[in-house]
């Protein structure tokens, strides 16, 4: 697809790496092109005046130059929110990197998807105030389940993908896209495993309940990681 060589958009600041004495590579999930990267030229010199502002999580409006290579150029920079708290908090790094890491291999570059921005900007806000490690892995489940929904990869939890029968759902094959129950579970097939009755109702609860509420869900150790199981093995199937 042709682009305009100008581009103004906001973005979430996923992350850098240096380029030569001065520069950085940046990486953006924006709203307008989905995620892209871009050359910051100076910003680790000590006067670079947009350096400080394209700090990992933040919310930003950022112009941007497309020249004849492949890498974008950042010409300018305005903080909206700067999100703090996720700098502050080395689980709420930790979980947010979980968060940008499902968002790597979900979405391929400049890829736009400004439902997918909408959710990852709540998520990031509620994430930098999360006060423990349960809240904010609840946060980041969420999100991620969320993001899967917006891509049309919503599971199916009410029924079995394979017969159709709502009872006794006891295992999940993302590669039919959600449960099946007894009759149909295949223990060989390597995409298949178990989910329990409260994996099941952690599933649902994450995907209806909005991101700002999630803390108050009850989830357990258990439940937490049958649904982290359901999404890596989604990620696996239909990511990059």
């Amino acid at each position: 697809m042709k682009h305009e060589r100008y581009l103004k958009t906001d973005a979430l600041v996923m992350g850098s790496i240096r380029l030569r004495e001065a520069d950085r590579i940046v990486t953006f999930y924006t709203k307008e092109r989905g995620r892209l990267s871009a050359v910051a030229k100076g910003v680790r010199r000590t006067r670079s005046r947009i350096g400080g502002r394209l700090e990992p999580f933040s919310l930003v409006h950022v112009m941007l130059y497309s020249g004849s290579g492949s890498l974008y150029t950042v010409t300018g920079v305005e903080t909206i929110r700067s999100f703090q708290g996720m700098r502050e908090s080395l689980l709420r790094m930790e979980e947010g990197g979980r968060l940008f890491e499902s968002l790597r291999r979900l979405f391929p570059e400049e890829e736009e998807s400004p439902s997918s921005f909408n959710l990852l900007v709540r998520g990031v806000g509620r994430l930098s105030t999360a006060e423990d490690r349960p809240t904010a892995a609840k946060v980041v489940l969420s999100t991620r389940l969320k993001l899967l929904m917006a891509l049309g990869y919503l599971p199916e939890l009410d029924s079995c993908v394979q017969c159709g029968s709502d009872q006794l759902l006891c295992g999940f094959r993302p590669s039919m896209g959600g449960m099946v129950c007894p009759d149909c579970f295949a223990e060989e097939h390597y995409d298949c495993f178990s989910i329990s009755a409260n994996g099941l109702t952690a599933l649902r609860d994450l995907l209806e309940s909005p991101i700002s509420d999630v803390d108050r869900l009850p989830l357990d150790a258990a439940a937490a990681a049958e649904v982290e199981r359901a999404i890596l093995r989604t990620l696996a199937h239909h990511g990059h």
